[in-house]
């Protein structure tokens, strides 16, 4: 395992986040996830672009699907190595938005969030233009109304971003 894979079994470990794959909600979950917990200051090293289900990291992806095919050999590797009490920190105030609900339901609020926030940062549009958020959302095939991104920005604020 490379640092950067060892820094991101640490992370999703603190996280509360399982590394599993076999589901599409599950690979959903972990983008997301893993796109926020950057965004919240956790340096991870992963870069995005906008894919079909908003943020997307094909080095994640590998990651990813890297640590979930070493499970048994990762714990070992793990050992010694631990997060910064930064990152710790930054987690724990995200850990319950990453992980508390349903699968199903928790990946397509996390891909909301993630998607909300991805526009905002890339400058495709202001915080404060709900409509048009929700519209360039519906353009890529998101059904997310109006008040979904105001509770989205809502929630977003809620746990510390800031645009």
């Amino acid at each position: 395992m490379n640092r950067q894979q060892i820094l991101l079994a640490l992370a999703l470990e603190e996280a509360g986040i399982p590394v599993k794959v076999g589901q599409f909600d599950e690979r959903l979950h972990l983008q997301k996830g893993v796109y926020l917990l950057q965004d919240a200051g956790v340096h991870l090293g992963y870069r995005y672009r906008w894919y079909l289900r908003g943020p997307y990291s094909t080095d994640l992806a590998s990651d990813v699907f890297f640590l979930a095919g070493q499970k048994k050999s990762v714990k070992q590797e793990l050992a010694g190595w631990q997060l910064d009490v930064e990152s710790k920190t930054r987690i724990g105030r995200l850990k319950t938005l990453l992980t508390v609900g349903a699968l199903a339901e928790l990946a397509k609020h996390l891909e909301l969030l993630a998607s909300v926030l991805f526009l905002i940062r890339t400058g495709q549009v202001r915080a404060e233009a709900h409509a048009r958020i929700s519209d360039i959302l519906k353009v890529n095939n998101k059904p997310f109304e109006e008040t979904d991104v105001v509770g989205a920005l809502n929630q977003l604020r809620e746990y510390g971003f800031a645009w």
